[in-house]
């Protein structure tokens, strides 16, 4: 019994093909309780004409009682015509004659009566071992369509589960780290749908793995330089016989690529709090947040044009300041130098733009700078190719986008908006803050 419930508790198909012969064996039960019910309930035309056969034979039988010749030439007649067993016995039971073939139980009895007396009775056999015959044969009928219907469930069962033991396969492989497994999608039902959601979820998780993979080759890349460097410099300002400009010359090196360093960890962080969607929105003065973020960078001397009466916004102020501080350092890089930083009302919400002085951004490029791990040609060391795809992430969540635009005169001007709006009850996305490096 244990083998037979592991057998089928091994495979879903197995299920479902127990359980449809299951139903069709019960329904074809109710089916012939049913019809044996309603049977005995109410008479069938059979019964009606076995009712008018037994009338028949004792209005016969009585015309004939009293003339045993003409009395047995009847019975003898009607065995053979109807190819049935009669039997004539007295009133008293008392057997007066046979006729026809061996019959092992009698079925119908005809009571033969006159003037209300009755005469005698005619027993009739009407063939019992041929109705069993035929429900033998009904029976065998029933089976087999059974057995039809059977393996009919099973072909059933198997393309019922068929797409789940492809999505079965498919979710063991990427637990195994197979990311690339797919599964086919056939029509549209909630199987194919679930087989698209397996689908786009293996992309997703591909996709990921692969940032993480070329974001670990990145970082490892850019810190083996910054690492190197500090050695040599830490060695040569150790050196006791190095004059002391050299040695002065050497420490700000060692700060500087500290810095350097110091801003890859910031973007590490940043990326990993969105990852893990560490993000807690609360009310915010965008003016206090632009003035702070120019101080952090050192660019107090760049204007901040702020619009008046901006409509309140809900946000994580880290991830703004990390976001305004990319801006900058992307328009020091590449722009040569933020010439403004303006706040203003923009898509329903709070902008903070950064204008520079450079060439522009190519309109083919607009959208690459904010894909990961984009850099520029002239990129400077020290970053990951984060920079801006961190501000576009940070603008998602936020409800905002990122958006890069060439200025009339000359230069560009990138920036990003922000609508959590406080009055619209933002929903803040709570869970333990992690520090963030500016």
């Amino acid at each position: 019994m244990k083998a037979v419930l592991r057998y089928l508790g091994g495979r879903l198909h197995r299920k479902l093909f127990v359980g449809f012969g299951a139903t069709i064996i019960v329904t074809f039960m109710m089916v012939g309780l049913a019809m044996h019910l309603f049977s005995i309930a109410v008479p069938t035309p059979w019964d009606a004409e076995l009712a008018r056969l037994v009338r028949f034979t004792g209005h016969r039988f009585a015309e004939t009682w009293h003339d045993p010749a003409a009395r047995e030439r009847l019975a003898r007649s009607m065995a053979q015509d109807l190819m049935i067993t009669v039997a004539v016995s007295d009133v008293h039971g008392e057997r007066l004659g046979t006729y026809g073939p061996p019959c092992a139980g009698y079925e119908l009895d005809a009571p033969v009566m006159q003037d209300s007396l009755q005469l005698g009775a005619v027993h009739l056999c009407v063939g019992r071992d041929r109705h069993r015959g035929s429900g033998a044969r009904l029976a065998i009928f029933l089976g087999v369509l059974g057995g039809v219907l059977w393996l009919g469930s099973a072909l059933l069962a198997r393309r019922i589960t068929r797409p789940l033991a492809h999505l079965t396969r498919v979710a063991e492989d990427i637990g195994a780290g197979r990311y690339r497994a797919r599964t086919p999608v056939h029509g549209n039902d909630e199987l194919s749908h679930l087989a698209r959601t397996v689908n786009d979820m293996a992309g997703r998780i591909e996709a990921q793995v692969e940032d993480q993979r070329t974001l670990l080759a990145t970082v490892s890349h850019e810190l083996r330089t910054p690492l190197g460097h500090l050695r040599i410099l830490a060695e040569l300002a150790s050196d006791p016989d190095l004059p002391e400009p050299d040695r002065q010359h050497a420490l700000l090196d060692i700060d500087g690529e500290v810095q350097e360093m110091d801003l890859l960890v910031g973007e590490l962080l940043a990326n990993s709090r969105l990852d893990f969607q560490s993000v807690s929105a609360q009310p915010m003065e965008p003016e206090v947040t632009a003035r702070r973020a120019l101080q952090r960078a050192g660019l107090q001397e760049v204007p901040l044009v702020v619009q008046a009466d901006l409509p309140a916004v809900a946000a994580d102020a880290t991830l703004i300041a990390r976001a305004l501080s990319n801006l900058l350092r992307n328009a020091q890089v590449h722009g040569g130098g933020a010439q403004l930083l303006r706040v203003r009302a923009r898509d329903g919400g709070v902008a903070f733009e950064v204008e520079d002085h450079g060439p522009g951004i190519p309109d083919d490029a607009k959208e690459a700078v904010f894909r990961p791990f984009h850099r520029a040609p002239n990129g400077a060391r020290g970053t990951l190719g984060l920079g801006l795809a961190l501000v576009a992430r940070i603008a998602d969540v936020h409800g905002g986008r990122a958006y890069a635009e060439d200025r009339p005169g000359g230069g560009a001007l990138v920036g990003f908006t922000c609508r959590l709006g406080v009055e619209h009850g933002a929903p803040p996305v709570e869970s333990s803050p992690s520090p963030v490096a500016h």
